[in-house]
């Protein structure tokens, strides 16, 4: 069998062979009698990824093995990069799906991503990238890195260079891997011999090269990429690595835009701060760099517009003027839908309920989109309600989202139809109760609304709500069920064009959307979902409406209602941290943390557990009372 080097100097190797004499795994190998190897994506110093099959989920994945002839130290770092890329969990971080050892094979199994790295996006402009994808992107990079450093392990990369950042080929996200030098501040090993420094000469910080690394370590790295993307060059070079150690210890960088006339001079001062030759000097956080970043570059002058001629006046009787509203006793789609009543208006149109006529009538939810020709900006709302609409119906059935059935058109008018849930949204129930929900109603209605924000962000690409709240989030009168509902200001979260700078309208409810929602510039995150949740729980665990407090004030909920256990309060406190990198960062972390607090993970396994259960599925224990539901 041939090697998937195609220059390995062996030739064939024995039918029986799994692994060939240079150290490559050979085609059609298995590992862990679960993961085949179809062919080789690329190799480092001490491991090699290779695009390999899942055979029990039948799925494609990256397996990055270690090569068969690495020593122990190598070994020994490899197995410490999948306990410490196996501990995250964060939307800029790839994950790790499975680690091991077969035999003499040490293995890590990530998600397959074919978008390429930043490395290739870089390569492809041939130049400085545009400032707004730029920024954009070091935004991605410095909450990957705050977060792996805030993290209970103290987690540093070591290693951040555009080859080791990932491009995820649905959203374009940028996805930070290779923790194979990274290191947790608290361990005891120690992996590497005393003085050694690990890193790329390219991008390492001067600490770094001396041995001693810090967080501020990794934000000289992310500076590095940052002035790369933005000039099209590293700011240093040198014909020689021990000459380009000595600039990076020693020399000053060049200025920004004395490399790149056009970007403003209020870059130079953020990036040479950034990339301080003391790690005492740079900025408190990456995060804190990226926001200094985004400031610097809303300075920047705009050039004026031209000057856009009045519209005409529409014509007396145009077929463009106010609509009315849809009179019941309507029927649409050739009969088969018939309006009862006009529900509310939306920001996207009208919300009907209507009978739907077929072998078995039933109720139904029928959208109205509002009319593209009253502006442009009703145009990109249409568009955008549009594009979340198609998300939802491609959904399916889902236990937290209603279902939308199908769309269609009538007289130039776009219809969908969704699925009607009867019952009272929370903010109907806290207004009847007058006083906090008990603190296992709320978990439960969060937890339900978790399934749901857990499925938006894992579509390809993710879709934004944006406007979670009580009166958003809808009890099912049969089975008290909570759905998600009021997607009229959702957006699908698509990567940018490249050279253009998103210009997002901010929008969503005061008091539950988190600050960074309000920036024009932004692209949306599934994040500010969680925002709102954690408000939306901290409103129906205290009576306390932040829409009639100051904006991302939220106090201590134990100060408002005394029954409520510290731990409550230590999940509200993260979930509506002002600091967004001390917050939730993904809907599966948060429900975990709230379904312990239901009792609805095993104590023995974590395993997830159905209400009512009496044994864990997984384990066997016998659950107490609070497991039971």
């Amino acid at each position: 069998m041939r090697c998937l080097d195609p220059g390995c100097r062996y030739g064939e190797n024995p039918a029986d062979a799994i692994v060939c004499r240079c150290g490559l795994l050979l085609p059609g190998a298995r590992v862990a009698g679960r993961y085949q190897v179809e062919r080789l994506i690329g190799r480092g110093d001490v491991s090699v990824v290779y695009q390999a099959r899942d055979l029990r989920l039948k799925r494609p994945v990256a397996l990055k093995a270690l090569r068969a002839l690495s020593n122990e130290q190598a070994r020994a770092r490899f197995i410490n990069e999948a306990e410490l890329a196996a501990a995250l969990d964060h939307i800029n971080i790839l994950a790790v799906l499975d680690f091991g050892q077969d035999g003499p094979i040490t293995y890590l199994v990530m998600p397959l991503m074919a978008g390429g790295t930043l490395e290739d996006v870089m390569r492809q402009y041939q130049g400085p990238l545009p400032v707004a994808t730029a920024a954009s992107y070091f935004r991605q990079l410095a909450s990957a890195l705050d977060y792996a450093h805030s993290h209970p392990r103290k987690i540093l990369h070591r290693d951040v260079k555009p080859s080791n950042v990932l491009v995820h080929p649905g959203d374009g996200r940028l996805l930070l891997t290779d923790f194979s030098i990274a290191r947790a501040l608290e361990a005891e090993r120690r992996l590497t011999a005393a003085g050694l420094a690990l890193g790329t000469p390219n991008y390492a910080a001067p600490e770094q090269m001396r041995g001693h690394p810090v967080p501020a370590s990794d934000q000289y790295a992310a500076a590095v990429v940052l002035y790369e993307m933005l000039t099209g060059r590293l700011p240093f070079t040198a014909s020689s690595v021990m000459e380009q150690t000595r600039q990076h210890l020693y020399e000053p960088p060049p200025p920004p835009n004395t490399v790149n006339p056009r970007l403003p001079a209020e870059v130079n001062g953020i990036l040479l701060h950034a990339l301080a030759k003391d790690p005492t000097k740079r900025f408190r956080t990456v995060t804190a760099c990226a926001d200094a970043l985004e400031a610097a570059l809303a300075l920047t002058p705009r050039p004026k517009a031209a000057p856009v001629e009045a519209a005409a006046p529409l014509p007396v009787g145009s077929t463009d003027e106010i609509r009315q509203p849809l009179a019941a006793g309507k029927r649409l789609r050739g009969g088969r839908v018939e309006v009862m009543q006009l529900l509310r208006e939306e920001a996207s149109g009208e919300l009907y309920l209507v009978n739907e006529q077929g072998q078995s009538p039933r109720q139904r939810a029928l959208l109205r989109l509002a009319a593209e020709s009253s502006g442009p900006r009703a145009a990109q709302r249409v568009h955008e309600c549009t594009q979340v609409a198609h998300a939802l119906m491609a959904l399916g059935e889902h236990p937290a989202i209603p279902r939308y059935y199908e769309s269609f058109q009538e007289k130039g008018e776009t219809f969908f139809l969704i699925e009607y849930i009867q019952g009272e949204t929370l903010a109907v129930r806290l207004a009847q109760a007058g006083k906090p929900l008990r603190e296992e109603e709320a978990l439960l209605a969060a937890s339900q609304t978790l399934d749901a924000l857990v499925t938006l962000a894992q579509l390809t690409p993710p879709v934004v709500h944006r406007n979670v709240k009580p009166s958003n989030l809808l009890r099912r009168a049969t089975d008290g069920r909570t759905y998600l509902v009021g997607f009229d200001i959702a957006l699908v979260a698509a990567p940018p064009v490249p050279g253009e700078k998103p210009r997002i309208e901010p929008r969503g409810t005061r008091g539950y959307s988190p600050p960074e929602q309000a920036s024009r510039d932004r692209l949306p995150d599934p994040r500010w979902d969680l925002y709102a949740l954690g408000a939306t729980l901290h409103h129906l665990l205290t009576n306390r409406d932040p829409q009639k407090e100051r904006p991302f004030d939220f106090p201590l909920a134990r100060s408002l209602n005394t029954a409520l256990s510290p731990d409550v309060e230590r999940l509200l406190e993260r979930a509506v941290a002002r600091d967004a990198n001390s917050r939730y960062h993904t809907a599966v972390e948060m429900k975990r943390d709230i379904d312990r607090l239901l009792g609805l993970t095993c104590p023995q396994c974590g395993a997830p557990l159905r209400r009512q259960a009496r044994f864990c599925g997984r384990c066997g224990a016998r659950l107490i009372s609070k497991g039971a539901g």
